[in-house]
């Protein structure tokens, strides 16, 4: 599960994009992506739970504004948390409900107004909560440790729920907590697929056609290697951070291939280093 907090300014902004179907996309865009992916991009958005607060779009902002008001100091009045389950969890609408509510009262805003919305236009689905932290009182949530906060409730409802356990960023984890070795289990599954597709292969395109038979894309230039799992664009994972930069890849093609062509391939990088030496020569005859 992975989980995401911040603090934002605006309500508006965060309750139109939670609410709104994706603006980019015309009625006759979203009628073909559905017909592709089968998801649902019309009407994207289904309201969970609606606390202390109930309406349309634009009521909604009213009623968060008028409540920010009673505490006019506040520069960031809302919480905006986000909460998407791996691809192979299959969590139910109501155990949806159940996590806003244990997030409500993690964060002690159990009783201000907030909003609970599930997307149904992503493979994997996810929550949206929208919470005013100013109370009806004109107190504010303490938003000290936030980011630390979700991500050991992310770990403790991954137990809680029989999810896939995806280690938290290492950024939100205790000095004491980083010091543990952890296995990534993204990388885990990229390396094996590197592997794999490193037997027997003789060029970068019969590797680069392997990996995407095993679901990635990659990205190259220059000298670095990158992939990603093409149903989460989102997330690239270098070469290096799995064993497995450019060169070593490169390395492990040419030994792969049979005497006769590694010895072509070194004459035909010989041929070109030697070329670019003469253009240097050259040009620099012509300064």
């Amino acid at each position: 599960m992975i989980a995401r907090i911040t603090m934002t300014k605006s309500f508006a902004k965060s309750i139109r994009y939670c609410l709104s179907d994706k603006k980019e996309l015309s009625a006759e865009q979203k009628e073909k992506l559905s017909l592709q992916d089968g998801l649902q991009h019309k009407d994207r958005a289904e309201v969970l739970v609606y606390n202390n607060c109930y309406g349309s779009i634009p009521e909604l902002i009213e009623q968060f504004e008028d409540v920010q008001k009673l505490s006019r100091g506040v520069k960031k009045p809302g919480y905006h948390i986000f909460m998407r389950q791996a691809p192979e969890d299959r969590l139910k609408r109501g155990q949806w409900m159940e996590i806003a509510q244990v997030i409500a009262k993690e964060f002690n805003f159990e009783n201000h107004q907030y909003v609970c919305v599930l997307h149904h236009d992503a493979s994997q689905k996810h929550i949206h909560i929208i919470a005013n932290r100013v109370g009806y009182d004109g107190k504010t949530v303490n938003d000290k440790f936030s980011h630390f906060r979700i991500a050991k409730l992310s770990q403790q409802l991954q137990k809680e729920y029989n999810l896939r356990q995806t280690p938290a960023s290492r950024r939100h984890l205790s000095p004491e907590e980083r010091l543990i070795p952890r296995q990534n289990q993204r990388q885990e599954k990229l390396r094996a697929a590197i592997k794999s597709a490193l037997e027997n292969t003789h060029s970068f395109a019969e590797f680069e056609k392997r990996m995407s038979e095993k679901g990635y894309q990659l990205h190259q230039k220059q000298a670095g290697i990158a992939f990603c799992e093409k149903q989460d664009k989102r997330i690239w994972t270098r070469g290096c951070d799995v064993g497995y930069p450019f060169k070593t890849i490169e390395k492990q093609i040419a030994q792969n291939l049979p005497p006769a062509q590694t010895k072509a391939k070194q004459q035909q990088e010989e041929q070109q280093q030697a070329q670019h030496l003469r253009q240097d020569i050259s040009y620099s005859l012509h300064i």
